[in-house]
């Protein structure tokens, strides 16, 4: 959008323009040059603001940003998650603004601050944690990759055989989320142990997949398309600290980040 278009994008709904907004045509998008996959990330998001339908962008005020902003808080979301939301709105409302399609200055609007993690357990807590028996095996390698990478969730399901370089690195170069495999915005080679790598070899050798290809997931499930559910690897890291550690309440995977 440019400022010629103001008059008749300021009366447009709101999602309307969100929705021209993050797709890979839009100037913004095209200026900075985005990777799709976070375009993608936004749009996806869009939905989150569904309150807001009846809205046109020229009448959005502070407060339904904070209606938006609430209704998150009551949804099972992280901080972080929240906050990528919100910004999925006040950045393009902040353009409208630039662009005199609103008289609303987002950019004011003060999103939540990420309270820093501290980790639940010491030094030698986490050494007895790591060295105990786990119930699963899938679990165990997939907090240590967790802990030693300092890799998300999302990140670590959706590692591949070609994400795993012999010489010590890893690659989280996708997510999976929600039933979906998208680039990660965050890729990274990760330096980590040989020790891990052997290990995480060692996994993959019992997949019943033998025909092994380079996008296999390490984490394998029944379907070959779909990484394991990971559904237990934050219960099973609660269960074995639960035996070292008195307060276990923030106890789950999103620790090792």
């Amino acid at each position: 959008p440019t400022f010629s278009d103001s008059k008749m994008l300021s009366n447009e709904p709101v999602l309307d323009y969100f929705k021209k907004f993050w797709t890979k045509e839009s100037n913004y998008c095209k200026s900075r040059n985005l990777k799709e996959s976070y375009i993608n990330q936004n749009r996806n998001s869009i939905h989150f603001w569904f309150i807001l339908r009846t809205k046109k962008v020229k009448d959005i005020t502070k407060g339904d940003i904070e209606l938006v902003h609430e209704n998150l808080q009551k949804k099972n979301l992280s901080e972080s998650r929240i906050i990528a939301i919100l910004k999925t709105g006040l950045i393009p409302l902040k353009a409208a603004y630039k662009n005199g399609m609103t008289l609303l200055k987002t950019y004011e609007y003060q999103l939540p601050k990420i309270e820093k993690r501290i980790m639940p357990f010491s030094q030698s807590q986490l050494t007895k944690i790591l060295n105990s028996e786990w119930k699963s095996m899938e679990s165990y390698l997939a907090n240590l990759i967790g802990c030693q990478a300092k890799m998300q969730l999302q990140e670590v399901r959706a590692l591949t055989l070609q994400d795993i370089f012999t010489d010590g690195y890893i690659y989280a170069s996708h997510i999976y989320n929600h039933g979906r495999y998208t680039e990660n915005p965050k890729k990274r080679m990760i330096k980590i142990s040989t020790t891990l790598i052997d290990c995480i070899l060692k996994y993959t050798s019992t997949s019943p997949y033998k025909d092994y290809k380079p996008t296999d997931f390490i984490f394998y499930s029944i379907n070959r398309d779909t990484p394991a559910s990971a559904i237990n690897w934050s219960k099973d890291l609660k269960d074995i600290s639960s035996k070292y550690v008195e307060d276990i309440s923030h106890v789950d995977f999103s620790i090792w980040v």
